[in-house]
């Protein structure tokens, strides 16, 4: 079962902070929940470590006047990892969403993620 925590919460009740709940999600559900994906974990002695980096030449958009004093073009380095069927990407600035849902699409891995404002 998979559980999720609404963005808001309510305060704490009478019976103190132990007993607050988020939505209708207590932090003793939490815990249970935790406990339970925890005990169906796969530990592994060793895994197969990657790694790898391009340098990538990206053209600069310019969307205002004032931009165009900017260069047409920068130089970025791109990591990627390895750990296990774990990737993760490392790129040295914020991505749009679609850059991020790209990369996981493309990747090789079982799993992907993307760490933006890496350097």
């Amino acid at each position: 079962m998979m559980m999720s925590a609404p963005h808001t919460h309510s305060a704490p009740s009478a019976r103190g902070a132990n007993s607050m709940v988020f939505g209708a999600l207590k932090p003793e559900d939490v815990a249970q929940e935790v406990t339970r994906v925890h005990q169906t974990l796969v530990f592994h002695d060793w895994v197969e470590l990657k790694a790898a980096k391009s340098e990538l030449e990206l053209t600069m958009r310019r969307p205002t006047p004032e931009l165009l004093s900017w260069p047409a073009t920068v130089s970025i380095v791109m990591q990627a990892f390895g750990i296990g069927d774990l990737g993760i990407t490392a790129i040295p600035f914020e991505t749009f969403t679609e850059t991020g849902l790209e990369i996981k699409a493309r990747s090789l891995f079982k799993d992907t993620a993307d760490e933006a404002l890496s350097a």
